[in-house]
Order: C-alpha cells, then structure tokens, then sequence
C-alpha cells in the first residue's frame, strides 16, 4: 500500500472535469434558449481551490495538522461537498496516526517499550480501518462502473448517466485511490476523470436528441388534437391544442390553423354578445338565432350553452298561454296537473306547411296542384296522424298536451262543461256544420285562460293513449253538439288521420325547466 503522505494533488481537476461534464449537460439542455444574464463569480470558489493547494502541499510534506485545517477551511466554505468532507476525515485519520508514531518514537528514546508497543499498536489499527475503508470503496466503485456499464448496454441513458455521475463521485474516495495504487484494475481505468466525461458528454447527447425527438412526437400529437377539434367545432379545445404545440415546435401550419381558429372564436363572441344584447330586449327568436350562430362556429362556448336553452323556451312559450296548475278527471280518474302552456289556437295550415317545407315533407293530397293550402292557409290543419302531429311539434320544440292538461287548459278544473261555463251556447262553438273556420276566429268560447275553439271546429290529438288508441278531445265542425262537452273524447289509431281532427301543442312550464 501506497504511504499516507503520498499526494493526492488530482483531486482539483478531477473536481474540474465534474463540472465541465455538467456545464456540457447544461448546455445541451439549453442551447435553444436565450443566453441567461451572466451570473457574477462564486468568491468562495477561489477560496476553496487556495484551501486545497495548501490541503496538497501539506499532503506532500507530511504535515498533517496544516492539511486537516485547510481542509477544515474548505469545508466550511462548501459544508454540503461529502468529497472534501470525506478528505478532511481522513487527513483527521492521518495527523493522529502521525501523531503516535512520533509519541511512540519518544517512548522508545526514553527507554519505554510497553508504551512505545502501545502506540504503535494503535497507530496500525487505524492503517488496517484504513486498509478496509480502501477495499470496501474499492467494492463499491467497482460496482458502480458496472452499474452504469450495463445501464449504458441496456440503452437506459437516464439511468447510465446517473450511474456514471455515481462512478465519478465514487472515484473521488481517498481511500479507494490508495486501494487501486496497489492493486491497479480496469475498474480504475474506466473510472478515470476524462473518461467518465467523454461518457457522460456522449451520453447527454443522446438523451438530449431522444429528447428532441419526444417533444417532436408530443407536439405533432397535440397539433392533430387541436386540428381534430378545430374540425369538429370544438374551437376553444383546439386553440389549447395548438397553442401548446407551437410552443414546443412552432410550425407555419400550426400558426396558421391556431389564427383560423381564433378568428372562428371572434366571430362567435361576437355573435354571443349580440345574443346578449337582444336578450335583454326579450326578443327571444333573434337571441336564440345569435346564440345558435356563436355555437355553430365554436361548440365550446360556454355562456351560449348555458343560455340557449332557457332562451329557447322562452321563444317557444312566446305567444303562448299560461295555464295554471289544476285538479282534473280525465275518463273518470282525478289526476292533478302542473302549470303549463298552450297554444292559444290549433295548428294552421300555413303553419303546417311551413313546416313540410322545411323538413322536405310531401304535402297533402288536397296541395298537390298548387303545393299549397288554399287562400290564406288561416283554417286548421286536419286529416293528419296523432303522430304527424308529435313531429311537428317536436320540430316547433314543443309537444302534445295529455288528455288532462287538456282538460286543465280548457276550464275543467272548476267542474264545467265547456270551455266558456255550464250552459251549451251554439254561437260559442262550430260543431254539425258544413266546414271548420279560422284558427281563432271565436273569440266568444275562449277557456279561463284564452285558449278559443277548445270546443268545436276540429277536435285535437293529445299524447294521452287509451287501450293502444290515441286520445282527441274538444269536438269537431263534423260531428253534433254533443261533441263539444268536456268529457267527451275520441279514440283513433295514432297513424290515421281523420278529416275532424287536428291538434294544437304545449309545453312544459317553469318548474318543468
């Protein structure tokens, strides 16, 4: 084994090459980013490098109190540094070692052989805690460089970089120095200074190139997510997309895909606050249009979602009746109704045809030569299927009444007849008669709400179904007086349609919302 006052003067410029291996990491990982504002030197550095020159040159000279007290300095200016806490141990180790072989050669001049074999006793337990502090760091370096051997084999750069790092910390042990000065090995070689830089320097770049490539492959994937959902309408989650692709890759076509799509959200906010504006005014349609137009151009636009539906049922309840929750019985059953709403009429033809239009339905046989009801089309719409019915309302966001919300529109919930009182009154209703008359022409036999022709003119369709029939009730132009009572009701297969009856439509009131 090497002596203990052999120098150790490589230390420094392995401590060199650590750092330049690190600073070439830095790089790589930076070279991209604008240069950072230069950071003003470490006054401590020069310290420490002077507390280890003088560290050395005690080393060499054997004087073993002038090292551990400049390495003492080193160490307290760099506390967190195990290698130099590590070499100040052990130069601790070797002052006191010195210190017995001197007190055991003044016990040999005074004539004091059991002391003199004391401290020299000692002075050699502390050389064998030496010998074995050397082979376990020995073991310990060995196994790292084979760590990161088989790291670096199994294409684990993170891990054979870290491993490598590990091998250059591990080299700086004092103790596995003296070690392989005596029993020289390939572990030593590999973990020399500049090889274990040209490692890591190599090894850095690749994990910086595999680096690229993964920021690469991320960005492609969320430039196709936010191009997916620019395609699909989903304009806000494509923006998101797009704008942190462009941030890891920043591609012509992204920006301007990311541009398109920022002015898709423009024009919808700009369409939302016009919705806004005009549902302050109630003008339900109009908002309901702005909103569907800001939602057609950015699906994800919150504010319109959530007023759409309210503005909605406020422009389809608009005209309509308000009818109050009411107690009814219907076919001989007591049931209780919510409050709803109405239509203050039947469905006209002209609104029926309005409707054929814009689903590209035929028209009725009766239209076929002028694709069109005769004159104003003010009459009610008839000879239609219970479920032609529910189409239509399902178009207008609507729907049938039940038989009893019916019955509630029509006044029975005070136990009257008709719809206007007690008594039958001809001239409030048009049953046994030649032909049907314009939707709301009467308003004489209006319900306590103001719903007309609840009795008479055509009896309508309501979503109620008896033994597999479907129910109409209020009546008809071709059929007697009797007809018009309110308990009266019409039992018809849902997909046929009769002359006598058309339909009027309804919806859910506030508390259905």
């Amino acid at each position: 084994m090497a002596a203990r006052g052999k120098p150790f003067s490589i230390l420094a410029p392995l401590l060199f090459v650590g750092l330049a291996a690190g600073f070439v990491g830095l790089y790589f990982v930076r070279h991209s980013q604008p240069p950072a504002p230069a950071t003003p030197p470490d006054p401590r550095a020069g310290q420490i490098a002077a507390s280890l020159e003088a560290a050395d040159n005690a080393e060499k000279a054997g004087q073993w109190e002038l090292a551990r007290k400049a390495l003492e300095r080193a160490v307290a200016l760099d506390t967190g540094n195990a290698v130099l806490k590590g070499r100040l141990e052990e130069a601790v180790e070797e002052e006191k070692r010195a210190m017995l072989i001197a007190e055991a050669a003044e016990a040999r001049k005074a004539g004091d052989p059991t002391a003199e074999a004391a401290k020299l006793e000692e002075a050699r337990r502390i050389r064998e805690a030496s010998d074995l502090r050397g082979r376990q760091a020995a073991a310990e370096l060995t196994a790292a460089v084979q760590r990161a051997q088989a790291a670096e084999k199994d294409g684990c750069v993170p891990l054979a970089i870290e491993s490598w790092r590990q091998v250059s910390t591990a080299a700086e042990n004092r103790d596995a120095k003296e070690y392989f000065a005596a029993h020289p090995s390939e572990a030593v070689q590999d973990a020399a200074a500049d090889a274990v830089a040209k490692r890591l320097a190599a090894l850095q770049a690749r994990l910086d190139d595999g680096e690229k490539s993964d920021l690469a492959k991320r960005a492609e994937g969320l430039a196709r997510e936010g191009v997916t959902a620019k395609s699909e309408g989903r304009m806000t989650t494509a923006i998101a997309k797009l704008k942190e692709a462009i941030g890891l890759e920043a591609r012509e076509e992204w920006k301007k895909a990311l541009e398109e799509t920022q002015a898709y959200v423009t024009d919808s906010e700009k369409f939302l606050d016009e919705a806004l504006k005009l549902y302050e005014k109630k003008e339900w349609r109009e908002t309901r249009e702005k909103l569907e137009l800001a939602l057609s151009l950015n699906k994800e636009c919150a504010a319109a979602a959530k007023l759409l539906p309210e503005v909605k049922a406020a422009a389809v309840r608009r005209g309509m009746l308000a009818v109050p929750a009411a107690t009814v019985v219907a076919a001989g059953t007591e049931s209780k109704v919510k409050a709803f709403y109405i239509d203050p009429t039947e469905v006209s033809e002209a609104q029926y045809c309005t409707y054929l239009r814009a689903e590209g339905q035929p028209v009725p046989m009766r239209w076929r030569n002028t694709g069109k009801p005769e004159g104003d089309g003010s009459l009610p719409i008839m000879g239609i299927s219970a479920k032609e019915a529910a189409s239509y309302a399902a178009w207008a966001g609507k729907r049938l009444p039940t038989e009893s919300e019916w019955l509630a529109a029509a006044g029975a919930g005070d136990g009257r007849a008709y719809p206007w009182g007690a008594d039958w009154d001809a001239a409030k209703a048009n049953a046994k008669s030649p032909a049907p008359w314009a939707c709301g022409s009467n308003a004489a036999g209006a319900s306590p709400c103001g719903a007309r022709d609840m009795a008479g003119n055509v009896a309508e369709w309501t979503s109620t179904t008896d033994n597999g029939k479907r129910v109409a009730k209020g009546g008809s132009f071709l059929f007697p007086e009797s007809s018009c009572a309110l308990t009266w009701r019409w039992l018809e297969d849902d997909d046929l349609g009769f002359p006598g009856i058309g339909f009027r439509c309804a919806a859910d009131g506030d508390e259905e919302k």
